[in-house]
């Protein structure tokens, strides 16, 4: 419970790893119902933790078919009903354009305004969470960028270029930010690719192999734009790029749903322990 949790915090000592003796455990001050009430307690609780992980088995189960389906669906080796084109194999460069931003220095970064994405903003973003720290910059400085140089439309890519390369995010209509060069690389899309099947393209072994192989000559992992423009696809139809991303983007979806069901059902059983413990709610 939260207030167990404060109690601990408050008696342990020590700052770099905090401790608790015998003797402090031992001065602890608890709410103690009969014992027939903590048992009802008890089984109230362990309800909802049998819920959660059901849930998270749920969660896992699909999060393996979904990893299943990228490799062979993105692989050709199952191809969907009435397509039977060969695939090509093509450099990303010959498909998108691929850029990155204009500068913006660290003094240029504030509290409020546009946000400011680097590679951790990125990958939260591809992974539908929030920032620990966002930074932003001012209004001022986005519109000077955006006329001179353009920002990423619907459908663009974001893709991390440092650290933890290769995390992909998929820009929406109404995103407004900018981004750090040389830590993000910006892919432009065009009519040959469709923007979820490239995105989905870039959990596969193909790429992250050559993703490896460069990132092993370098003491820090690095993607470049040479390297993104250089990365080889396995480009099929327009049609057949489309239809193959509805089916990932679709399992995408789902699992983001148990996911949030999964957050809320937390939030609710959090909610009930700390008012069950505290007597807020009897039973």
């Amino acid at each position: 419970s939260s207030r167990f949790k404060k109690e601990i915090k408050r008696l342990s000592f020590g700052s770099a790893q905090p401790q608790l003796t015998i003797q402090i455990i031992n001065k602890f001050l608890l709410l103690l119902p009969p014992l027939p009430e903590q048992n009802r307690i008890t089984a109230i609780l362990e309800t909802w933790d049998k819920y959660l992980e059901k849930l998270e088995k749920k969660i896992e189960i699909k999060k393996l078919i979904k990893k299943s389906l990228v490799q062979k669906l993105l692989s050709g080796d199952v191809r969907l009903e009435g397509f039977s084109e060969e695939w090509e194999v093509v450099k990303l460069g010959e498909v998108c354009a691929v850029a990155s931003s204009k500068r913006v220095l660290q003094k240029d970064w504030k509290d409020s305004g546009v946000p400011f994405y680097r590679t951790r903003e990125v990958i939260a973003l591809s992974k539908s969470e929030e920032f620990r720290t966002p930074i932003y910059i001012s209004e001022d400085l986005f519109s000077e960028l955006k006329s001179k140089h353009g920002v990423p439309q619907k459908e663009d890519i974001l893709i991390t270029g440092v650290g933890s390369i290769g995390e992909t995010y998929v820009v929406k209509e109404k995103d407004t930010f900018y981004f750090k060069d040389g830590n993000v690389l910006w892919i432009k899309v065009s009519d040959k690719i469709n923007s979820s099947f490239l995105s989905q393209f870039f959990k596969t072994r193909f790429i992250k192999k050559q993703l490896s192989d460069n990132a092993s000559i370098t003491t820090v992992a690095t993607f470049t734009i040479e390297g993104a423009r250089n990365t080889k696809i396995l480009y099929p139809d327009i049609h057949e790029q489309t239809a193959i991303a509805k089916i990932l983007t679709t399992a995408d979806q789902e699992i983001e749903g148990l996911e949030k069901k999964k957050k809320m059902i937390e939030e609710q059983k959090k909610f009930l322990l700390n008012n069950l413990i505290t007597g807020e709610i009897r039973v």
